[in-house]
């Protein structure tokens, strides 16, 4: 899977908002707004399953996944 290495600050009316940036060792996620489109949900949803996978810290990942839903 790639990611980008860098995130891009997008302004908020954009669709799929940085919201937050997690580092874990050389690994560094990018956190998406899910904004109701199906895609982007299932993207985020990837991309929360393969920081999980990668880093093994579920209370971190629960706490955005919750700021993600509000």
């Amino acid at each position: 899977m790639d990611f980008p290495s860098q995130g891009r600050h997008e302004p908020h009316s954009m669709r799929g908002d940085v919201v937050g940036k997690l580092s874990n060792d050389d690994d560094s996620i990018l956190f998406c707004v899910v904004s109701g489109r199906i895609q982007q949900l299932r993207k985020v949803t990837i991309i929360l399953m393969w920081f999980q996978h990668r880093s093994n810290t579920p209370s971190l990942l629960e706490c955005f996944w919750k700021n993600l839903q509000t």
